[in-house]
């Protein structure tokens, strides 16, 4: 793990992992959302600089980035890891998320998905850049609101 976090960088740019990827603009919204895929088919949603959703190959949320807090799958569960710092290493203390802080976390995650599906529906989603460049984003953005609607957590944070 890094000592020092850094803004995110391009993720269109460098985001390798993702095998296709697309810098999506919803209407009303400042923040730039980068939509990706893994070559398994696991998803990841990234909403500005400070948040960033993580799925499985079977659509299961994994892990969560939100305001310097990860939070990653365990047993069905989300539990927060928090970096302590020292001068010679940064170190993740894990923390029980209570069930009305998981659900709010869920809640988010949900609001970020009906906002896509209304921007999809209504034809206001803007495609800003894209790998490949003949991916279908829109049939993509179709296929990745259609899995796991209830936004179950995943057994552990792995992709598979």
């Amino acid at each position: 793990m890094a000592r020092h976090e850094q803004d995110r960088e391009d993720l269109i740019a460098e985001a390798r992992a993702l095998v296709q990827r697309a810098e999506l603009k919803l209407p009303e919204v400042p923040e730039v959302i980068v939509l990706g895929f893994r070559a398994s088919g696991a998803a990841s949603l990234y909403v500005g600089g400070d948040e960033a959703w993580h799925w499985n190959d079977r659509g299961q949320l994994r892990r969560v980035f939100l305001h310097g807090v990860l939070f990653r799958a365990h047993h069905g569960r989300l539990i927060g890891l928090t970096r302590q710092r020292t001068p010679q290493a940064v170190r993740l203390v894990a923390q029980p998320v209570e069930p009305d802080a998981e659900e709010a976390l869920l809640t988010r995650v949900l609001l970020w998905r009906a906002r896509l599906r209304v921007a999809r529906e209504t034809g206001t989603l803007a495609v800003l850049r894209q790998v490949p460049a003949d991916w279908d984003v829109p049939g993509a953005v179709d296929r990745f609101l259609a899995t796991n609607r209830a936004c179950e957590v995943a057994s552990r944070p792995h992709v598979a």
